[in-house]
């Protein structure tokens, strides 16, 4: 699509924040509209319950109960869609963690939030606002940072938020994640919700793959004449194998989602 060549990332050529269009057939059509028939009452009342429970929780402060919960839950949705569409999903599976983003205005800062929160917060194409935090100020519990600070459509890594990285450099283990797709990537980005979940749902399975490295392969991995976060940044590229981007960053989706919904509303 021309219109949308503005935020195509010039170095490479690829378009991170355009969704990928899916190809049907009248085979895929039937069996994923049965598909969706079975799956998408069950997630949505899963989805009530744990929204309930959740502000219950939250209202208690039983953080600790509230992280099983979320658990709980996460790992039941992961189960009837294969994993939902935010990057923090595949986490619920394997670990009772919070989330954080960058702070757009302070890069000593980060946004804390659960993972029902960043959920509400893809849907509805919100900034990822939480709770603030000092990065040198952060407990001993498990995080996952997310130093895109947004979401893409999978093919590509965005240019890293500023983020001062240094108070945790030796907390610091890398984790990719990569959706396997051929013309459905199963990330959201600006399409309507609605038929995202249908094309989520309609597939019989959704392949992810998560590579690791540890703090100690880390620390043989960054160079010392490069910036914390660019080299942390080299290494998740070729972690991911996937290119990271010169260009383009959360502040670019901002402003494409704008355009986007204007042409869209024309």
């Amino acid at each position: 699509m021309e219109k949308f060549n503005d935020w195509r990332d010039p170095g490479t050529g690829i378009h991170p924040f355009l969704p990928t269009q899916r190809k049907y057939n009248v085979a895929t059509v039937f069996f994923g509209l049965f598909l969706v028939l079975v799956r998408i009452p069950i997630i949505a009342t899963l989805m009530v319950y744990w929204l309930i429970f959740d502000t219950i929780l939250s209202f208690l402060r039983l953080k600790k109960v509230q992280v099983l919960i979320d658990r709980a839950f996460g790992k039941s949705i992961l189960v009837l869609c294969g994993f939902l569409c935010v990057n923090c999903a595949p986490f619920v599976k394997r670990y009772s963690c919070l989330f954080l983003f960058p702070d757009v205005k302070d890069d000593t800062c980060v946004q804390v939030l659960s993972f029902y929160d960043a959920l509400i917060c893809c849907i509805t194409k919100r900034d990822y606002i939480g709770k603030r935090v000092l990065v040198e100020n952060l407990s001993n519990d498990i995080y996952v940072l997310f130093i895109e600070g947004t979401t893409s459509n999978g093919r590509a890594i965005l240019k890293p938020a500023n983020i001062n990285l240094q108070p945790i450099k030796e907390r610091l283990h890398l984790i990719s994640i990569r959706y396997e797709f051929l013309n459905f990537s199963p990330t959201y980005v600006c399409e309507s919700f609605s038929s995202h979940i249908f094309g989520l749902c309609s597939q019989f399975y959704n392949s992810i793959t998560i590579r690791s490295m540890n703090n100690f392969q880390l620390s043989r991995e960054l160079l010392s004449e490069e910036p914390l976060l660019q080299s942390v940044c080299f290494a998740l590229s070729r972690l991911s194998k996937l290119r990271l981007l010169s260009v383009k960053s959360a502040e670019d989706k901002t402003a494409f989602l704008k355009f986007y919904n204007k042409k869209k509303n024309k």
